[in-house]
């Protein structure tokens, strides 16, 4: 496993110093070593698990070493790193492998005699490693998050559902499936995933929950598109514009897709879904999902939400899933957790307005739908009682809070209508 952990250690430098992207940079390195399959796995699991749990183990080997993380060098910092997280969190990695192959890999850098430092914390972490673990009250360390989020949460929802929000996300994502009801119905795919040999849970109507997802994309299932990859409230989300058989829908920030592919089945494929981004390239995911899931009626539309340039005029239904902070995904992109708060300052200007823009367009009796995949009022429930406060034709209709601890991810969804 050496070569997964110079794999993982590689990529947490690529972050924790550069500020890449988290998915990405592991997915690079993993192929640039070509690692075997349960290799690439190890490194993976390495690599996420000390990322997601960064303050903690940083916190540890500062009390252990009687040294600040900024003291450290930083050829053996994330080495240390990944050693602590083995200890105390890789059950099947032994306390002792964890730390040999640490000494090894700090002895095969320029740095060889700091080997004998990041030995000596390491086997004092291994014999006391109870009284290095910091306080369960102490959110910000116990689970690894920024000061300023957990202060958010706190504030909206109070301790003990922010530390419920934060416990979740040191859980392990889940991969869940919709199935494509235009190609194939729920329990033929189910008999598909039988013989595959995969471990599911039905979950209901086209939703599914895989117990190990394996590499999906390769999957001869996913090539024939029968399913896309979708949490369950994003589904309960597309699912909440009630896009019917024949209706016009405007999905106005809808790269890379799933929710637009949602939309579309639920039309079973007739009328018109315009499925716009920003951006050409994820316009171009878009129109590569439509091609794939055998889609005809979605109209994959490079434009503005905010200015949007579109040949139609007045839609049935509008989906405005708008960019946000992300702080429901923790699980998924554990790297959130270490952005500031004042990183996210302009986003409810920019919710507004786009929904301000996308409602001109909804025909009287409409329905649009206001989501963001956040947990921060100020993003949610604030933008949209701005807007009912300054459009009285509007009326919001219902309006939820998803938080982790339901579905694994945090999401907000306000159904709005035009009377």
């Amino acid at each position: 496993m050496a070569d997964a952990r110079k794999v993982a250690i590689k990529a947490l430098s690529a972050v924790v110093t550069d500020s890449g992207f988290s998915n990405l940079v592991i997915d690079k390195y993993i192929n640039e070593a070509s690692l075997s399959s349960l290799d690439a796995s190890f490194a993976s699991a390495l690599f996420y698990g000390t990322l997601e749990r960064l303050k903690t183990v940083d916190y540890i080997i500062e009390k252990a070493s009687g040294r600040k993380i900024s003291k450290i060098d930083k050829e053996c910092i994330n080495v240390l790193r990944t050693a602590v997280y083995s200890i105390y969190y890789m059950d099947k990695v032994h306390d002792g492998a964890a730390v040999n192959e640490a000494v090894k890999l700090v002895k095969k850098t320029k740095k060889s005699f700091l080997s004998g430092f990041v030995n000596a914390v390491l086997r004092k972490i291994s014999r006391e490693r109870d009284s290095f673990l910091p306080s369960e009250n102490d959110l910000e360390i116990y689970y690894s998050c920024d000061q300023s989020i957990v202060d958010s949460f706190v504030n909206d929802y109070g301790f003990s559902t922010a530390k419920e929000i934060l416990e979740n996300s040191l859980k392990n994502s889940e991969t869940t499936l919709r199935i494509n009801s235009l190609r194939i119905k729920d329990d033929e795919f189910l008999a598909k995933l039988d013989i595959q040999g995969l471990e599911y849970e039905y979950l209901g109507k086209n939703k599914v929950k895989l117990k190990k997802s394996g590499d999906i994309e390769n999957n001869p299932l996913y090539k024939d598109g029968l399913f896309h990859v979708q949490s369950v409230v994003s589904s309960l989300c597309a699912e909440a514009v009630g896009a019917k058989k024949g209706d016009t829908v405007l999905d106005t920030c809808a790269a890379p897709g799933g929710k637009s592919f949602t939309m579309a089945e639920l039309m079973q494929n007739e009328g018109t879904l315009i499925s716009c981004d920003i951006h050409p390239h994820r316009v171009e995911l878009i129109k590569k999902g439509t091609e794939r899931l055998g889609i005809t009626n979605i109209i994959p539309t490079l434009s503005d939400a905010t200015n949007p340039t579109l040949d139609v005029k007045e839609f049935d239904e509008i989906l405005c899933d708008v960019p946000c902070s992300g702080l429901g995904m923790l699980c998924e992109k554990p790297d959130i957790k270490y952005k500031k708060i004042s990183n996210f300052e302009e986003l409810p200007s920019l919710q507004y307005e786009i929904l301000e823009t996308s409602a001109k367009m909804l025909k009287s009796g409409g329905r649009l739908v206001y989501s963001t995949c956040t947990l921060r009022k100020v993003e949610n429930e604030c933008v949209t009682e701005k807007f009912i406060n300054n459009n009285k034709e509007f009326e919001i209709t219902s309006q939820k809070t998803y938080f982790p601890n339901e579905y694994g991810s945090g999401f907000f969804v306000s159904v709005i209508e035009r009377r």
